[in-house]
């Protein structure tokens, strides 16, 4: 059944003249936003794209080689999204030791019922979204023969507020992040 065949049985009865072809030029609007509506199902997963190949790469701030293939392409899009991380402490500890820092990564509790023991702290229902984080190995980089070059210093050490971006930039947006 056609859309046109459609808008006909919504009238309570036959109308001829201009109201044909309003009801031609509405079921060829409905019949295009059909296929837009597929086409974007398609789309809207980088392993069946093809008009949005370019938007995919250029959200995950990817430049592809000129001469990459199709293939290489999708395949560069679906790694990115699976190396944009997770939401687990794990996660955020193994991204800290990429860069060089030892951290422990603490989620606060509120007090609940069935949980709480004496001695616990009371600590209020937001807390659920803080996360101290501890750096247990600060970012220290010592030269060594055959890795520095010259002019460059023996020791340097390396600030807490690179890590803070790191984090600030990854971590789910309801959460905050405390360095202790």
């Amino acid at each position: 059944m056609s859309y046109s065949d459609i808008l006909q049985r919504l009238l309570p009865l036959e109308l001829g003249g201009d109201h044909i072809t309003d009801l031609a030029v509405e079921a060829n609007s409905l019949e295009q936003a059909q296929a837009s509506a597929l086409t974007l199902s398609a789309e809207m997963f980088p392993d069946t794209t093809a008009v949005f190949l370019t938007a995919w790469e250029r959200v995950l701030a990817i430049t592809p080689a000129t001469d990459a293939l199709r293939s290489e392409r999708v395949a560069e899009i679906i790694f990115r999204l699976r190396s944009l991380g997770r939401l687990d402490r794990q996660y955020f500890i193994d991204i800290a030791a990429t860069v060089g820092y030892a951290v422990t990564i603490t989620e606060l509790q509120p007090l609940m019922a069935g949980w709480a023991q004496s001695g616990n702290a009371v600590l209020a229902d937001y807390v659920r979204w803080i996360w101290t984080v501890t750096i247990t190995d600060g970012f220290n980089r010592f030269a060594h023969a055959g890795a520095a070059a010259a002019g460059e210093p023996i020791a340097w050490f390396r600030d807490k507020r690179h890590l803070d971006d790191i984090f600030n930039a990854l971590k789910p947006a309801h959460t905050l992040v405390i360095f202790v």
